[in-house]
């Protein structure tokens, strides 16, 4: 066993069930001066911050994305009493403006927050889905805004149950849209989908896809309709990792097909890229009498290919959080995460499409990062990561900051913060032209910044 794994094993087995995960820390050259002051200049200028959200109401950010004509949808929670119902808002910013539109409410939510989850599609509309809990039972809903619409659809019911939870919900250049979530039958909790061919469509039926025992479910669609789901497994023994498919022409879903061997760990992370190259990261730690060794794990499946190729596993002396693999549109393949080495630091690797070769381990941030953080990439290939980072030297608490990497080169960190804040939350998307958004929580706010915005006139 590894040097540590006893601290590793006592302090990640509380927490595996949120899908943290262990993965190597050694790092890389930085990259020379050039490189990064060329992709700095490429990412643009971060605007001047300001305030989304006003001081009546106290708000979490959930996610933001950006839509394929460039404008960009935010989604939060927002509440005004600490222990009252939670509202659902949403907000858009069109494409290189500087101003917010205004906030519109989708739900209140009186169980508090709940499953949400945003996506956005070709057609350049956006879509929310989220768990609404009624007495006793929970329905699943969602909202769409069409491309040039300024006003969000009525709520679409989906399926009620007695509990729905974990939604994972996904488009595709398709257009078609798959929402897939956990519900208990029984003592059983099995994966339920429902699909529709377009914004404009009706969802299907839902329909059982998992008929035992199943977690942290993911998915995604290919550009020719395809969808790949993938989830967990659990047996007393430990996890293992599947994934089912479903051609765009198909009216049954494949056998489920095992990715990884029996293991503990936390969720697997699914994403797909433009060129179909679809990843797969999930922990792995293997226990041994005294302890237990922990990696990250991913597997890529090739465009076209119906079968996932050999993982590939980082060793680590210690634990962290990861997010979901960046896709580029060539078929590169990013991981971000955080890891514990002296501090909680922010590290990449990349996978390159035409050799399959993993890149060493690169550091972004070697300062005490927050286990909440969020990456993007966008159709360009840009890659941006926010994350939140505690300067425990100047005693300055915790603030968002930011990093772009355009053509292998990572720029150097931006801290968008106006100030630090005890709470301290964001995150980041990118635009069709590789374009950033931010929107971060200070001080019960939500704040904002971006690139690549149109300058404002000056006040007469």
């Amino acid at each position: 066993m590894r040097k540590s794994s006893r601290f590793i094993i006592a302090a990640l087995a509380p927490t595996l069930a949120l899908g943290l995960v262990g993965v190597g820390t050694a790092a890389t050259a930085a990259p020379t001066a050039v490189a990064v002051a060329a992709a700095a200049e490429r990412t643009g200028v971060w605007s001047v911050p300001t305030a989304l959200t006003g001081p009546e109401s106290t708000a979490d950010i959930i996610d933001v994305r950006t839509t394929t004509e460039g404008d960009a949808v935010a989604v939060w929670y927002s509440s005004t009493t600490p222990t009252g119902p939670q509202e659902l808002r949403v907000a858009v910013r069109p494409a290189a403006s500087a101003e917010w539109g205004p906030a519109q409410v989708l739900a209140t939510l009186p169980g508090g927050r709940e499953s949400v989850s945003l996506v956005t599609s070709p057609d350049g509309s956006a879509a929310v889905a989220w768990v609404h809990a009624l007495k006793g039972s929970s329905v699943l809903r969602t909202a769409t805004l069409a491309q040039g619409a300024t006003t969000w659809s009525a709520p679409v019911d989906i399926a009620t149950a007695s509990s729905i939870h974990s939604i994972a919900f996904t488009g595709g250049p398709s257009g078609k849209s798959v929402v897939v979530w956990r519900q208990f039958v029984g003592h059983k909790a099995l994966l339920s989908v429902s699909e529709r061919s377009g914004p404009d469509g009706a969802w299907s039926e839902p329909a059982v896809l998992v008929g035992e025992d199943a977690s942290w479910p993911q998915a995604s669609v290919a550009a020719d309709g395809t969808v790949t789901v993938a989830w967990a497994a659990s047996a007393m023994e430990g996890m293992t990792v599947y994934t089912a498919t479903k051609a765009a022409d198909a009216t049954e879903w494949s056998a489920p097909v095992l990715v990884s061997d029996l293991h503990g760990g936390g969720a697997p992370l699914l994403s797909q890229g433009p060129d179909g190259t679809a990843a797969l990261a999930w922990v792995s730690v293997k226990w041994e009498d005294d302890g237990g060794d922990i990696d990250v794990v991913s597997a890529v499946k090739a465009p076209g290919s119906s079968e996932w190729g050999a993982p590939h596993s980082i060793q680590s002396d210690s634990f962290s959080q990861l997010r979901a693999p960046l896709v580029g549109p060539e078929g590169d393949v990013t991981l971000v995460w955080i890891d514990y080495q002296e501090t909680l630091g922010l590290r990449t690797a990349d996978r390159a499409a035409a050799t399959g070769d993993w890149s060493e381990v690169r550091t972004l941030s070697s300062g005490y990062v927050s286990e909440e953080f969020d990456a993007k990439i966008g159709a360009d290939g840009t890659a941006q990561v926010g994350w939140v980072e505690d300067d425990e030297t100047s005693g300055e608490g915790p603030a968002f900051h930011t990093a772009s990497r355009v053509g292998g080169a990572w720029t150097a960190r931006t801290r968008l913060s106006v100030q630090p804040s005890p709470y301290s939350v964001g995150a980041v998307a990118v635009g069709p032209d590789g374009n950033a958004t931010a929107v971060w929580v200070q001080g019960g706010r939500l704040w904002s910044s971006a690139t690549g915005l149109t300058p404002q006139p000056p006040q007469a």
